[in-house]
């Protein structure tokens, strides 16, 4: 474990503010120490070793966190912005894949989203790009999801490839209306 110096000046504000039933006092007393660079950094950084010491205090600070939506949406913000770094995605993906649920809940506002931003959408081809063997082993391993995305390709594609798509998926030829020879 290492020792982390705290000054009076943290101390004393937060052993006050322990002391007193009220939320707002306790708020005040933070408040005070928050506002000083160097003092609000010592008191993340001794908060966050308390944290490591008894990671039962984490399930508690983010109920709580769930509870303050602007906070929330600002830790949120941040962590995505994070998953630039590799190291970092990979491991928000390990913990993801944990919850199989969540997995498809999170794919499907993803996706929804992705949908409708460009630049986002451009990103998540990329994506499938550069993980299109694992996205094929995927979906050959589940034959009812590859038949569903392959028809929707079939009706998204538009002339000839979605006709070629259908005779593909159904087996029969794809009917093309009859075209009058030019003149």
């Amino acid at each position: 474990m290492r020792a982390v110096a705290v000054p009076i000046s943290i101390v004393l504000p937060l052993a006050l503010a322990a002391c007193t039933p009220s939320v707002g006092v306790q708020k005040s007393a933070i408040k005070t120490v928050a506002s000083n660079d160097d003092e609000r950094h010592k008191l993340f950084e001794a908060t966050l070793l308390m944290l490591d010491e008894h990671s039962e205090y984490v399930d508690e600070l983010f109920a709580r966190l769930k509870e303050h939506p602007k906070s929330l949406d600002k830790f949120l913000a941040l962590a995505t912005s994070g998953a630039k770094d590799t190291a970092f995605a990979g491991l928000m993906a390990k913990h993801l894949v944990d919850y199989p649920e969540a997995v498809t809940v999170i794919s499907i506002a993803l996706i929804d989203d992705v949908y409708t931003r460009p630049a986002a959408e451009k990103a998540f081809l990329a994506a499938m790009r550069a993980r299109k063997g694992e996205i094929s082993h995927m979906l050959v391993r589940d034959p009812k999801t590859l038949s569903e995305v392959t028809a929707a390709l079939a009706e998204a594609a538009p002339g000839e490839v979605g006709g070629a798509i259908k005779s593909k998926v159904t087996g029969k030829p794809e009917e093309t209306p009859a075209v009058a020879p030019k003149k």
